[in-house]
């Protein structure tokens, strides 16, 4: 890596080191914004209300007196399930969308994620490990 083509390369190697880092800062933020949010489903017009974290886990539940007073425990029961599935589905789109953004794609780094500007040019990929596997010499 010497001379005028050397400098190049280190410089270029070093840009998309730089971007790398700069889209795992990204990503760590995201992921931390992300795991602190709250996901709610709601049944009965409202008269119930679940709460899950980022990953799913009910965290809270409200049922207002008229749902309790209205509704029989079957029907209770099915309302209730309502609202912790919507919110815990709630929940699994927000992941699956924030993976989609931050998890490589076939092509490289995914949007905004830590691929763009390629691992592959240069890096990985071109050292030997493939999709399918390590190279067999």
């Amino acid at each position: 890596m010497e001379g005028p083509d050397g400098i190049k390369e280190f410089e270029e190697a070093q840009a998309r080191l730089d971007a790398l880092i700069s889209a795992a800062a990204r990503a760590e933020a995201r992921v931390e914004e992300w795991s602190a949010a709250e996901f709610s489903g709601r049944a009965d017009d409202g008269g119930i209300t679940a709460f899950t974290d980022a990953v799913g886990t009910l965290v809270r539940l409200e049922i207002s007196p008229r749902s309790r007073r209205r509704l029989d425990a079957t029907s209770l029961a099915h309302a209730i399930l309502t609202a912790v599935t919507t919110a815990e589905d709630a929940a699994a789109a927000s992941r699956d969308e924030l993976f989609a953004d931050l998890l490589p794609t076939p092509g490289g780094i995914a949007p905004g994620g830590i691929a763009r500007g390629g691992i592959a040019r240069g890096g990985i990929a071109q050292g030997g490990i493939a999709p399918g596997g390590p190279r067999s010499a």
